[in-house]
């Protein structure tokens, strides 16, 4: 039973993992790109997070780093966009 609270909007996860060779990204477990670097891959993510957030999905980007650890690093409507650190 839903109280009103709850948001029924798909989660779309953007999950930014480390390789031997490259960073790729993922949504709903399905690679979309592959970067040479992190941050690359990071920010490319998070646009897209936030291109799916503005049509009206929860989106959110997270990081599996090497030791298959995943960590949250951007939330739609939540996070700062863009991200202090990607403002050169």
């Amino acid at each position: 039973m839903q109280t009103g609270d709850e948001d029924c909007r798909a989660l779309w996860e953007y999950v930014v993992t480390a390789n031997e060779d490259d960073w790729t990204i993922s949504l709903m477990g399905n690679v979309v790109d592959a970067y040479y670097s992190e941050r690359e891959a990071l920010r490319f993510a998070i646009e897209a997070a936030r291109d799916a957030g503005v049509r009206g999905h929860r989106a959110e980007v997270l990081v599996r780093d090497r030791g298959n650890c995943l960590r949250n690093v951007w939330i739609f409507g939540i996070d700062p966009f863009p991200p202090p650190e990607f403002t050169d």
